[in-house]
C-alpha cells in the first residue's frame, strides 16, 4: 500500500473512533431567545423561566432544584435591555424541559 492510502485509512479510523466516543445525548438541546418571565425563589436563584425564540415560539424551562448560575437580577437585566440568551436543556420523561446551562 502506498503511504497516501495508509494515511487516509488512519485518518478515517481516527474520525470513526472520535464519533463513537463523543458524547451524544439525543435528549439535550438548546434554544436562543428573549426572556418573557421567570420565577424567582430567592435573591440568587430561580425555579423556572419562559422565553420566546426568534420564530415567535414560547418555551418554558424548569430547574430540577433551584437553578444557580444566573442571578435573577441578571435575568431582569436581559428583560429590560431586551438581550437574548441561550438555554441548554434536557427533555425529561414527563416532557418537561430542565435547564442544564444558560449563557449570554
Amino acid at each position: 500500500m502506498s503511504k497516501r492510502i495508509i494515511i487516509i485509512l488512519s485518518l478515517l479510523s481516527l474520525l470513526i473512533i472520535l464519533l463513537i466516543l463523543s458524547p451524544q445525548n439525543e435528549k439535550s438541546d438548546y434554544v436562543e431567545g428573549r426572556i418573557i418571565d421567570f420565577e424567582q425563589t430567592s435573591l440568587t436563584t430561580f425555579s423556572s423561566i419562559r422565553i420566546i425564540d426568534f420564530d415567535g415560539k414560547e418555551w418554558e424551562f424548569y430547574a430540577e432544584e433551584e437553578f444557580i448560575g444566573f442571578f435573577p437580577s441578571h435575568l431582569q437585566e436581559h428583560i429590560v435591555q431586551d438581550y437574548p440568551l441561550k438555554i441548554r436543556f434536557e427533555l425529561s420523561k414527563d416532557s418537561k424541559k430542565y435547564i442544564t446551562e444558560i449563557w449570554d
